[in-house]
């Protein structure tokens, strides 16, 4: 029986030692719980989420949206005759009805024709318009909400703490909030022919996975031309010229998930008219997973481009990865 309870100690030991690994979702590393059921934003999963907090530590919330008394009850997506509520709290004093909007709408139509003592506008609104607002509405920002989550988390029990981040968190990966320190601009180096024309003309970027990149939370690519590929190529210049949007990031591990993964993202058209290219550099090369960067039209932002220098120190490769557009434009100005 020692032996055994011994054991079972050890084990367990084990598992609350072990080191967490990454979850992926059709490829992109999941990063928060709601990202876990989906990538899409969908305002049914925000809402239950937060109405599951209310209801965990319902005293918490009852200042960010302006409310008196005790709060009795909370329910999701509440079908009454006049429509289905995102969220009703009951109080021992009145009915709180919040109309969610992931986007900058202004619900107000549908919410003022509820029953309810306080109604409630969740948006990306900035907040509560200027004057006064004849019919009692109350105006609640995202940015309201991740802010009140900051303040509770720091108030209440660590697993209440950890729901109230990762929901914050969700909200950032979402873009319904704005970040603390937004990652702007991924840079990395273009040096051969493949590379460039899978950048140019694919919208593709495609390197080695890397644990601790900032790739997936980046909003933009930019890449630098090496001396050995502007030498080559006609109107391509040293440095940093060009900058695409980044639409999507994908992780794969073998030459068919990439295959999948690009009939996936971009279709079986595009797929056909690229993957000769795609095969013959990465086909045979699986000793590392590969990040997919699925890119914006390429944009001339920079001409003449930056140069190296004025970004690092050193003139080998750029050691540098993540970029502000400040540092750029002032890196462009010297």
């Amino acid at each position: 029986m020692r032996s055994a309870v011994g054991k079972s100690k050890a084990n367990q030991a084990n598992i609350d030692t072990a080191e967490p690994i990454h979850l992926y979702r059709a490829g992109t590393v999941v990063s928060s719980l709601l990202s876990a059921f989906g990538r899409s934003p969908r305002e049914t999963r925000v809402t239950a989420f937060l109405g599951y907090l209310i209801a965990l530590r319902p005293d918490a919330f009852l200042p960010l949206f302006g409310l008196d008394g005790r709060i009795t009850s909370v329910s999701l997506e509440n079908t009454e005759k006049e429509g289905r509520t995102d969220i009703a709290i009951g109080t021992d004093k009145g009915i709180c009805v919040i109309e969610a909007k992931l986007g900058a709408l202004d619900p107000t139509e549908q919410v003022t024709k509820y029953d309810a003592k306080w109604r409630v506008i969740l948006s990306g609104l900035p907040g509560a318009p200027q004057g006064k607002n004849p019919r009692g509405l109350q105006y609640v920002s995202w940015q309201d909400v991740a802010d009140w989550l900051s303040k509770v988390a720091k108030q209440g029990p660590s697993y209440f703490k950890s729901l109230c981040l990762d929901l914050r968190r969700h909200m950032e990966e979402q873009k319904m909030i704005k970040q603390n320190n937004p990652v702007e601009v991924y840079a990395r180096e273009i040096n051969s022919q493949d590379t460039l024309t899978l950048f140019l003309h694919s919208r593709l970027y495609v390197c080695t996975f890397e644990r601790s990149s900032k790739l997936a939370e980046a909003i933009y690519f930019t890449p630098h031309f090496g001396v050995k590929i502007a030498n080559l190529y006609p109107g391509i210049n040293q440095g940093i010229s060009y900058i695409s949007r980044i639409e999507q990031v994908e992780v794969v591990d073998s030459w068919k998930n990439m295959c999948d993964c690009m009939k996936r993202v971009r279709g079986n058209k595009w797929f056909n008219n690229n993957k000769g290219l795609l095969k013959k550099r990465f086909r045979k090369q699986w000793k590392h997973d590969f990040s997919m960067v699925f890119l914006g039209e390429p944009r001339l932002v920079f001409n003449p481009p930056i140069k190296k220098d004025n970004l690092q120190e050193g003139k080998g490769w750029l050691s540098k990865r993540v970029f502000s557009f400040d540092e750029l434009f002032e890196a462009w100005g010297k």
